[in-house]
């Protein structure tokens, strides 16, 4: 298998065009619904919307994952939304537990913008959606039932990552992604991301060597690639 990169500019529910049992990692972090508008997409979804993207899309990275692949998640750690208050790594766990993954260990972390100590979107408000959320994030690893445990023994993750103050709205820190895939050998390996933003999971995956499958619905998004 030689490096490549298959993009789709649709929603990724279903990952139809994925094959049960093909997928050895899933690396991603998923809409917080902080009503940020993208270049084609507003993150804004009633709660029903919601749970309805987080259970289908986690019930098909179940279901493309190989008996033992393992799902990187990286989530807000609350999320308030018009009543209700979602706590970040217990809404995904639960959907995890649900389609077979279990979960191995998860890492808090705060992002912090640039070079002062200045978080980014501490606090992002809407007044009309009355939704926020912090800046506090978690790292999550599920593995399905036949997932290496030892592999838990050699991830290392910081209390605080930086993003560019370049970057734009859907970049993860370089840094933090060396971290997450350090113990993972990707050459010759399948690695999605359903939600892949800026790409930047996908160009490290292929600077070892591996084969990116992403998923963005966000049109726009995909003109700033500059690594396929």
């Amino acid at each position: 298998m030689t490096a490549t990169a298959t993009i789709f500019n649709k929603d990724s529910r279903l990952l139809r065009e994925i094959p049960d049992g093909t997928v050895d990692m899933v690396v991603t972090s998923p809409p917080f619904n902080i009503s940020h508008r993208y270049r084609t997409y507003h993150d804004s979804l009633d709660y029903d919307d919601f749970e309805n993207l987080y259970a289908n899309v986690i019930a098909s990275i179940s279901r493309v994952l190989k008996a033992d692949g393992y799902f990187i998640v990286d989530i807000a750690d609350m999320i308030v939304m018009a009543h209700r208050i979602i706590y970040g790594a217990e809404f995904i766990r639960e959907r995890a537990l649900t389609a077979g993954l279990e979960l191995l260990c998860a890492f808090p972390y705060i992002a912090v913008e640039g070079y002062d100590e200045r978080m980014e979107s501490s606090i992002s408000r809407d007044d009309t959606a009355k939704k926020f959320h912090s800046s506090c994030e978690q790292l999550l690893f599920f593995g399905k039932p036949m997932a290496s445990r030892d592999v838990v023994e050699n991830i290392h993750t910081e209390p605080v990552y930086r993003y560019s103050l370049q970057r734009d709205t859907a970049f993860w820190p370089e840094n933090l992604v060396r971290d997450l895939l350090a113990p993972f050998p990707l050459k010759d390996k399948v690695l999605l991301d359903p939600f892949m933003g800026s790409g930047t999971i996908g160009r490290m995956v292929m600077e070892q060597g591996g084969r990116f499958i992403g998923y963005d619905i966000d049109r726009e998004t995909l003109k700033t690639y500059r690594w396929i």
